[in-house]
């Protein structure tokens, strides 16, 4: 598989690199033939389209509106027409820029090529997410931020110890930290709700998946970790 991740940086993308993404393919590397993503290309060119004039059709009918050339009923019933027709839209840079500038420098805009648009990651995600539509390159990935070591402050390295716990020593992710809380919690409501045949761990854990087995990290492998872990913790402790 191609190596994507060097694009986690990139906040802007041109249709002809979006549409590379996509398929999983990189832009930028040597030999790259764009007619590979013709197919894709069409269909980022076509939710262009679609947007400008979602947002021309839209001046259009607010001027109706305004100068009482409609009723406010047809008004709504062009609008939700509207609606309908143009969700697979994708809104470029450009447009957000001169839609903010109102209608005149808008329509001026009218004109512009496919080729010279940008499109924001987050107008992308929000598209793909609208539409269900697939990509090999993930755009809605988290880039992790490392800060920058301060002048005055020195690195501190902590002293190893003799023995570790993987609950103790390691930083939790989110879902291990959800996984945890949401164990203890079970087996607080457990506790609360004392039954005599809870004589095993095999009988607490299938009592746990009969009862909560729809929370995140309620499953038979996970609760038999955290078991393990939490054993683990209390010998080394």
């Amino acid at each position: 598989m191609v190596e994507l991740s060097h694009w986690d940086f990139a906040q802007r993308f041109t249709g002809v690199e979006l549409a590379a993404l996509m398929m999983g393919l990189d832009p930028n590397a040597s030999g790259f033939d764009p007619q590979r993503v013709a197919h894709v290309l069409r269909d980022v060119e076509r939710a262009f389209f679609l947007a400008r004039e979602y947002l021309v059709s839209s001046i259009e009918t607010s001027e109706e509106m305004r100068v009482g050339f409609a009723d406010e009923k047809s008004i709504a019933f062009f609008r939700a027409q509207r609606e309908q027709r143009y969700i697979p839209a994708l809104e470029s840079e450009n447009i957000s820029a001169q839609w903010s500038f109102g209608r005149f420098p808008f329509l001026r805009s009218y004109v512009e090529k496919f080729s010279e648009q940008f499109f924001t990651r987050e107008k992308i995600i929000l598209w793909l997410r609208e539409n269900s539509i697939m990509s090999v390159y993930r755009f809605d990935i988290e880039v992790p931020v490392t800060p920058a070591p301060t002048k005055t402050t020195a690195p501190v390295t902590a002293a190893p110890t003799e023995t570790t716990s993987p609950v103790k020593d390691e930083q939790l992710s989110k879902r291990e930290r959800t996984t945890y809380l949401n164990t203890i919690a079970v087996l607080v409501e457990l506790m609360q709700s004392p039954k005599p045949d809870r004589g095993s761990e095999a009988a607490i854990i299938r009592e746990m998946l009969a009862n909560y087995s729809d929370l995140p990290g309620i499953s038979k492998r996970k609760l038999e970790d955290v078991f393990r872990d939490a054993k683990q913790s209390m010998k080394s402790s």
